[in-house]
């Protein structure tokens, strides 16, 4: 006698989703360690339980850390020896102040969110800074790119890595594309976006 509730197509096909962190929990339990597939969420049934914090430190690129939501958080920003911190900013606002000892704590976080750093050359004085304002997202079979910068790179992989768009853009573009999970290049800037 089997103790499973649902047909085995169920446990094969159907999609867990779990609580960003979660995910091995579930796939560990009992009663749903049966299924196959299993997705994190940072939304569970419209209660958002974890959001993005967006760390851009300059020309150097940015780091995605996945937090949890109505909490704060405190980062070590600290200075290079080639370079020295010119200006921070969480959510839009000049938070540069409000560094102590090198150390910056969020507000209490609500939703995805972002703190940029730009740096000041040490011997140059010239300052490094990555524009806030790159949009890359997803909505009906179409890819949306806006505040790119004129003659900017762009170039779509699929997750195995073949690539299905590559062209260089005036500031944005819209591109139509089947429905699945891609890796969006833009210049430099790497992003994962799902049609």
């Amino acid at each position: 006698m089997s103790n499973k509730t649902f047909t085995e197509d169920v446990y094969k096909y159907a999609y867990v989703h779990t609580p960003m962190g979660y995910k091995e929990e579930f796939a560990t339990a009992y009663g749903w360690r049966d299924f196959e597939h299993f997705k994190e969420d940072m939304d569970i049934n419209g209660e958002t339980y974890y959001a993005s914090l967006r760390v851009k430190q300059g020309d150097l690129g940015y780091v995605d850390q996945y937090i949890k939501v109505e909490e704060n958080y405190t980062l070590y920003i600290g200075n290079e020896s080639r370079r020295r911190i010119n200006t921070i900013m969480f959510n839009g606002e000049d938070v540069t102040d409000k560094v102590v000892d090198g150390y910056y704590t969020t507000p209490t976080i609500m939703g995805n969110s972002v703190l940029s750093i730009s740096y000041e050359d040490n011997e140059t004085g010239v300052s490094s800074v990555v524009p806030d304002d790159l949009k890359v997202y997803g909505n009906s079979e179409k890819l949306f790119i806006k505040n790119a910068g004129k003659n900017a790179e762009v170039t779509v992989y699929t997750i195995d890595g073949k690539v299905v768009y590559a062209n260089i853009i005036d500031d944005e573009a819209v591109i139509s594309l089947p429905s699945a999970l891609y890796v969006v290049k833009v210049n430099e800037r790497t992003t994962k976006v799902a049609l």
